[in-house]
Formats: structure tokens, sequence, C-alpha cells
């Protein structure tokens, strides 16, 4: 039980370290929040997902699994980036 403990301390550690800059809020948490609320409510009624115009949950439904990948990628590259620095 004291690898739990080791990994709930070095997780809280870098959570800490990671909000105190500026550049990892925005590009790893607003971004693509902004980017889903963007796509959704300004485009969301303009792209064709099928044969008609979707209402906003079925482009939500359509659009929210690719935009968690992009939030996962997003992460994944901040992570890299950081580490090789």
């Amino acid at each position: 039980m004291n690898y739990i403990k080791q990994l709930i301390t070095l997780t809280n550690r870098i959570i800490k370290q990671n909000f105190t800059n500026a550049d990892t809020i925005i590009t790893v948490i607003l971004m693509p929040v902004f980017m889903l609320l963007f796509f959704v409510y300004v485009m969301g009624g303009n792209i064709v997902t099928g044969g008609s115009a979707p209402s906003t949950a079925e482009y939500l439904n359509y659009a929210l699994p690719g935009f968690l990948l992009l939030t996962m990628a997003t992460g994944l590259i901040f992570v890299a980036r950081t580490r090789l620095n």
C-alpha cells in the first residue's frame, strides 16, 4: 500500500507544478474546451454530418470523441515537451 501513497503524493506534486504555469492552463485545459464550445455552438448548425443539419445534441455526440482525442494528444505533447527541456 505504500506505492499508492507515493503515487498520490507524486500526482499531487505534478498537478500543483503544472497549475503554476499559465501556459499549461491555456494550452492543455482552456484551448480544447474553447474549441469544443466554438465548434458545437457556433459552427454546429452549419456542419452537416448526415443528410440534414443536426441538432446541437446530435452534433455534440458526433464531435465529442474527436475533441477528447485532441485533448489527450495536447496533454501528451505538453508532457513530452516539458520532459525534454
